[in-house]
């Protein structure tokens, strides 16, 4: 979970199966670390007290974590911090060294899942606004989206390759 104090971002990290928190600072100051790991930890005795006994107890712990050089990195250490810990690699990996490359990574995978999704504007030359649930297509030139019923396509006949009314009348080459 990131937590901001004063423009500047940690992580608190929480192991639900071994039952462990701690917080990651790139800065390397721990002025508020016990704090938060305790309103955590109270957080969780509460919740245990309405759903599972085994919530009640948790051992604080810490990661090693490499130190950021600059006063405007935080945020993308939360993240470097976040994905190492998921992925079971000791966070300290992620150095300063890393940061303008994992910008471009999250920027790029912000992007791409963006580019994977349908918009909510339908890209058919007259849409007809289905109600419900739309089935989408999206087109192989310029990736934007339809509704497969304002271009006419039939879910059991789905094309496999489709170009949009725009890329079509533009005279694109396929």
């Amino acid at each position: 979970m990131p937590i901001n104090i004063d423009n500047h971002w940690m992580l608190l990290a929480a192991n639900m199966k071994k039952k462990t928190v701690a917080i990651l600072n790139s800065t390397g100051e721990t002025p508020h670390v016990h704090t938060y790991i305790n309103y955590w930890r109270t957080f969780m005795r509460q919740r245990a007290t309405k759903l599972e006994k085994q919530l009640r107890a948790w051992k604080p712990v810490t990661y090693p974590v490499s130190a950021q050089k600059d006063g405007r990195s935080c945020g993308i250490f939360v993240l470097m911090n976040a994905e190492a810990l998921l992925a079971g690699v000791p966070p300290i990996v992620m150095r300063q060294v890393h940061v303008d490359m994992y910008r471009d990574y999250v920027k790029n995978s912000i992007m791409m899942e963006d580019a994977r999704k349908p918009s909510s504007k339908c890209c058919a030359e007259k849409c007809k606004h289905p109600k419900g649930k739309s089935h989408w297509i999206q087109c192989d030139n310029c990736q934007c989206w339809s509704h497969f019923s304002c271009v006419d396509i039939k879910i059991k006949k789905q094309p496999k390759t489709f170009y949009c009314f725009v890329c079509t009348n533009r005279g694109c080459q396929f």
